[in-house]
C-alpha cells in the first residue's frame, strides 16, 4: 500500500487518485476536521459526475443537511441513498434515504450495508463510511475494528468499490492499521 501525497483539494485532485486504482478498489480517505464535510461531499460529487451509484453510510452528518448541500451545488442526486444512523427523524428525511431506527447499532448498520451491497454487486458504486471517528465515539476501537474488517471483507466479496473516511489522527494507530490494510490505498487530503 503506497500513500498518495497530500492534495490540497479533493476537486481538483480526486481524478487522478481513482484513476490509478485498479477496476474493483477500498480506500482509506482522511482529512482534517476542517476539510471534512467539504472532503466528504466532493467525493460524493464526483462519482455521482462519474455516474456511479453513491451509497453513503452517514454516522456523523443528517440526511437533510447533506442533501441541501448538494442541492446548492446543483448536484444530481438521483443515484445516491444514503443510510442515516445521525437522526431518526422521517419528517425531515430527502432524497433517497433509509433511517437506521437504532443510532449507532452496528448489527442494523452491518445488516443494511449487506443488503445494499448485494443490490448493487458488480454495478458501477461506491459505497462511502463517514466516517470512522465518529463510530469510535459510540464503540470500542476492538469492535470498530471488527466491524470494519467484515464491512471491507464483504465489498471486496461483492465487488463493490468503498471508502472508508477518517480524520487525520483522530483514530487509534491499532484500527487504522486493521483497516488501511484492507484497502488498495491510504489517501491523506
Amino acid at each position: 500500500m503506497t500513500p498518495v501525497a497530500s492534495q490540497s483539494s479533493v476537486q481538483s485532485s480526486v481524478g487522478s487518485i481513482f484513476d490509478s486504482l485498479p477496476p474493483r478498489w477500498l480506500l482509506m480517505v482522511e482529512s482534517t476536521s476542517t476539510t471534512a464535510r467539504k472532503t466528504v461531499q466532493d467525493l460524493i460529487s464526483y462519482h455521482l459526475a462519474q455516474g456511479s451509484y453513491v451509497v453513503l453510510l452517514s454516522a456523523s452528518r443528517p440526511c437533510f443537511d447533506l442533501y441541501t448541500s448538494l442541492q446548492e451545488q446543483k448536484v444530481p442526486q438521483q443515484n445516491l441513498l444514503v443510510l442515516c444512523s445521525v437522526c431518526t427523524n422521517d419528517s425531515k428525511s430527502v432524497g433517497n434515504t433509509l433511517h437506521l431506527k437504532q443510532r449507532q447499532s452496528l448489527t442494523e448498520e452491518s445488516i443494511a450495508v449487506g443488503v445494499i451491497a448485494q443490490q448493487f454487486k458488480n454495478k458501477k458504486a461506491v459505497f462511502i463510511i463517514d466516517s470512522l471517528p465518529t463510530l469510535l465515539m459510540y464503540h470500542s476501537p476492538a469492535i470498530i475494528a471488527r466491524f470494519m474488517h467484515n464491512i471491507l471483507v464483504q465489498f471486496q466479496r461483492e465487488q463493490m468499490n468503498g471508502i472508508v473516511f477518517s480524520l487525520k489522527g483522530a483514530v487509534d494507530t491499532t484500527v487504522r492499521e486493521e483497516i488501511a490494510q484492507l484497502c488498495d490505498n491510504v489517501v491523506s487530503l
